[in-house]
């Protein structure tokens, strides 16, 4: 699914996106893909409240996670869901 996240330009198709990978770690815990979810929502995010406006704070705060010892830590899997964005 990560290939499409660079692909993806609209809010929506984005959001949609960051929803499939939560429903997926959601049937398949055993992915660990969970992380990876949360982590490509906060990347995707908007804000709350405002029509079209970035949530810049949460995304700058998830790109800030992204370290060397983070991306270490990943599974395969849990990279690929990332690499892209």
């Amino acid at each position: 699914m990560s290939m499409w996240a660079i692909r993806l330009t609209h809010r929506e198709s984005r959001a949609a996106l960051a929803a499939a990978f939560r429903a997926v770690a959601g049937v398949q815990p055993d992915l660990q893909l969970a992380p990876t979810a949360a982590r490509l929502a906060d990347l995707t995010s908007w804000a709350y409240g405002s029509l079209d406006d970035v949530d810049y704070e949460r995304r700058l705060a998830a790109y800030g996670g992204l370290t060397a010892k983070e991306w270490a830590g990943m599974t395969r899997l849990q990279v690929r869901g990332l690499a892209d964005m």
